[in-house]
């Protein structure tokens, strides 16, 4: 059913950020390697100064993606619960227009974060040069 379905996605999700987050720390060596490297060749300065930056911009904007994973993670469960536990206890008295309006706004919030929580996992894909 889709409780499993979408529990399974997420966790497969979970390890991808993992994945992500130790590729970071690759490139955070990686950048090392060469701001040592430029200022054994001094000639290469101007090109191993931009080269230097690029790798510091990224080291940073992977640590970005990594908090806001936790984040996100803790934000899309607490709603999920939430959705759940609302379908439990309301599903026998749902049948004033304010149960139903408020019932369908929880759904279309839900499909809003769970949207979103697909985008932002093909948004990764993209950025990472496999």
């Amino acid at each position: 059913y889709h409780h499993h379905h979408h529990h399974h996605h997420h966790h497969h999700h979970h390890v991808y950020y993992y994945y992500f987050y130790y590729y970071c720390h690759y490139y955070y060596y990686f950048y090392y390697y060469y701001y040592y490297y430029y200022y054994h060749y001094y000639y290469y300065y101007y090109y191993y100064y931009y080269f230097y930056y690029y790798f510091y911009y990224y080291y940073y904007f992977c640590y970005y993606y990594y908090y806001y994973y936790y984040y996100y993670y803790y934000y899309y469960y607490y709603y999920y619960y939430y959705y759940y536990y609302y379908t439990t206890t309301t599903t026998t008295t749902i049948h004033s227009d304010e149960k139903r309006e408020r019932f369908r706004a929880i759904m279309a919030l839900l499909f809003k974060v769970t949207h979103a929580h697909t985008k932002q996992e093909m948004c990764l894909s993209d950025t990472m040069p496999l």
